[in-house]
């Protein structure tokens, strides 16, 4: 009887090996890449996924790169006044388009975002040649915006969650 499950469920969706902890799950045209530890893991997450896309929750992951999220943001916030969004620009092309631009928006993790901020602190990042870092004002900014962008996304159903949600800057003073 198990084995009948199993092979209905098969039936309904499949899953497949694509690295040492990676899967890709498939069903009715959807696809998702997971991480899990065994085969086992991976049925568990086909079923929960089967489920999701039945209950019609699944929301295919967003192409938008972080450029484009950007143009957006600056095109289409009403929130911002026309001087903060030239502001803003300045702040994306000088450093965060550079970092982030090319990336896909749902691939850009705290992780990513916690190395972005550090890196404004170390020496020679300065563009006046001085030593040191930028200050905690500026780097407070370079995450505002950040943030604002991300929390753009999500309020336009791009991503489910803001990456800068989960991080605890590390470049603010005490």
């Amino acid at each position: 009887m198990a084995e009948d499950k199993r092979q209905s469920r098969r039936a309904a969706g499949s899953y497949r090996k694509r690295g040492e902890c990676s899967y890709e799950l498939r069903y009715r045209g959807n696809r998702k890449t997971i991480q899990a530890p065994s085969d086992t893991q991976a049925e568990r997450a086909l079923a929960a996924f089967i489920a999701e896309v039945d209950k019609g929750k699944f929301k295919k992951p967003s192409k938008m790169t972080v450029r484009q999220l950007a143009e957006r943001f600056l095109r289409d916030n009403a929130d911002l006044a026309q001087a903060t969004k030239e502001s803003y620009k300045g702040y994306l092309e000088c450093r965060i388009l550079p970092a982030f631009g090319h990336k896909n928006i749902t691939k850009v993790k705290p992780i990513d975002i916690y190395d972005f901020m550090n890196n404004l602190k170390e020496d020679g990042i300065r563009k006046d040649g001085k030593p040191g870092g930028l200050s905690n004002a500026a780097i407070q900014k370079y995450f505002h915006i950040i943030s604002s962008m991300f929390t753009f996304a999500v309020d336009l159903g791009e991503l489910e969650e803001n990456p800068c949600a989960r991080v605890k800057p590390p470049f603010q003073s005490p």
